[in-house]
């Protein structure tokens, strides 16, 4: 089976438009998966698309020009497919999971590089622009990259053991 069609086979499962997924009752008789207190785990197919969306964004998330659609057709598929995919998978957008992604980084940084200011971890992270990534960074941790490296620094001076 070819990449292209297991794409149509994964899109005709996650598709909003088709019909519920059944499973047996006693009698032959069917019921929809939603009534019912059993879970299908996600195939390995749709476990497949998303180690390779994964794999990709971790490859390329230092790209600042980096889009969704050139991702998709690295995928052999098209950019809507691909949105409805990841967000069946993941409950996020691919430009939500990209910028989680992105800000997953900036924090190890903010940790583990102290001698990087504030724009180089914007720019070492795929953003293009020092006040996005910040305005970004704290609509979504809660805090500015440098409250969050000054409470990095204080939990660490603190749990040095020194009595």
């Amino acid at each position: 089976m070819n990449f292209t069609s297991k794409m149509d086979d994964l899109s005709n499962s996650f598709s909003n438009h088709t019909a519920p997924k059944l499973i047996k009752k006693e009698k032959g008789s069917r019921f929809p998966l939603s009534n019912s207190k059993f879970s299908i785990p996600r195939s390995s197919y749709s476990q497949q698309l998303l180690q390779t969306f994964e794999a990709l964004i971790q490859e390329h998330y230092i790209d600042d020009q980096l889009k969704i659609g050139d991702i998709a057709k690295k995928m052999n598929i098209t950019k809507n497919q691909l949105y409805r995919k990841i967000k069946a998978l993941t409950s996020k957008s691919p430009i939500a999971f990209l910028r989680s992604y992105r800000l997953e980084k900036a924090i190890e940084l903010l940790e583990n590089k102290p001698d990087m200011n504030i724009s180089q971890i914007a720019y070492r992270t795929g953003f293009n622009d020092p006040n996005y990534f910040s305005r970004t960074f704290s609509e979504n941790i809660g805090m500015t990259p440098s409250e969050l490296r000054r409470s990095l620094q204080l939990a660490v001076g603190s749990g040095s053991g020194q009595w």
